[in-house]
């Protein structure tokens, strides 16, 4: 696990730097920053599975760095000594929230949790969904689907140059497939983790990774678009 601390009190950031190294084997690599402008070039360089944020700080506060970020592509962990920002935290989806000075026993229960989750997401990307087609058997990982096609009572399944017919329908496939290869019109699914655009007009068109477009529903165009956010 890869880990940032970001705080601008030099004491802070070593005391916690000792605690991860010392105590939590599951961290691999630490990083510090004095700053939350720092901070911005440290993440972009080291893409951090686990930040820890103090609240804070002189140029920018842990919450406009993170105003700035993808929050949902890191855990953050607040550890800070203001106990009155728990509920912002919490709105702004913090992984954990941590009181200075630190327990020691509470930093290991982060750490150990943003490892189970590290595993947990690295299983996901090896489910897998299988498709009997005559005599073939087909095991399709559900990271490499770009989109599914209704064909009758059955479905059509991209998966880059390959087209596997399956005797699943959209509905079947919609209880199977985990929630982020989504529902986006009433004959089509797409992989929202392969999606590099969406045009909206009338209707609305999802382009994925090799360029095909997908129909999206005028009355699930705001849907789609919050759940992409």
């Amino acid at each position: 696990m890869k880990t940032l601390i970001i705080d601008d009190e030099k004491n802070s950031r070593e005391l916690m730097h000792t605690l991860l190294k010392a105590y939590c084997p599951e961290v691999e690599e630490i990083t510090m920053s004095g700053s939350a402008s720092e901070a911005l070039f440290e993440i972009n360089k080291i893409n951090p599975d686990l930040i820890f944020l103090d609240i804070e700080m002189p140029d920018m506060n842990g919450f406009e760095l993170l105003d700035k970020l993808d929050n949902d592509a890191y855990m953050i962990c607040f550890a800070t000594g203001y106990e009155e920002f728990a509920m912002k935290a919490i709105n702004y989806g913090a992984f954990g929230y941590l009181l200075k000075p630190i327990d020691l026993d509470e930093l290991k229960k982060v750490v150990i949790r943003a490892a189970q989750k590290i595993e947990s997401e690295k299983d996901k990307e090896t489910e897998a969904l299988i498709v009997n087609q005559g005599k073939t058997i087909w095991v399709i990982r559900h990271k490499d689907i770009i989109h599914i096609e209704a064909y009758g009572n059955l479905s059509i399944i991209y998966r880059s140059e390959e087209k596997i017919v399956s005797d699943f329908s959209l509905n079947q496939l919609e209880q199977l497939l985990p929630d982020w290869i989504k529902r986006c019109h009433r004959s089509h699914m797409v992989n929202t983790h392969k999606i590099v655009q969406v045009k909206e007009g009338r209707t609305g068109l999802a382009v994925m990774e090799g360029g095909q477009e997908i129909p999206i529903a005028s009355r699930r165009i705001k849907e789609f678009k919050d759940s992409l956010k």
